[in-house]
């Protein structure tokens, strides 16, 4: 997991992103980001995702890849200024009426 940290915080530390990730079999899947609604815009989301591109990168992956809501058009905007392509439609995958994207990001 990569996780962003609000140091300034009374009391110490929080968590206001992470980044869950799997390297099976030369492919680097993104499994879950998430920021805190208060942390929106501030970059967060996109310092998670450099940092996973970049390890992606430095193991040499020959693919990265993640599925989307199809409705979540913010996060369609961040993976694609990564690189990342839409491929395929995965329909009712978040449940009926709720299709995914899968985007891919290929690194060789």
């Amino acid at each position: 997991m990569l996780a962003v940290t609000d140091e300034a915080r009374e009391g110490g530390p929080r968590i206001v992103g992470y980044l869950c990730r799997w390297l099976v079999a030369g492919e680097y899947h993104i499994l879950n980001i998430a920021v805190h609604p208060e942390f929106r815009c501030h970059g967060v989301g996109t310092a998670l995702m450099a940092g996973a591109v970049a390890e992606g990168r430095a193991r040499k992956v020959s693919l990265m890849i993640l599925e989307v809501r199809r409705s979540n058009l913010e996060a369609r905007r961040l993976y694609r200024k990564f690189g990342f392509e839409e491929r395929r439609l995965r329909r009712n995958y978040y449940g009926p009426g709720e299709d995914a994207l899968v985007m891919e990001l290929v690194t060789e």
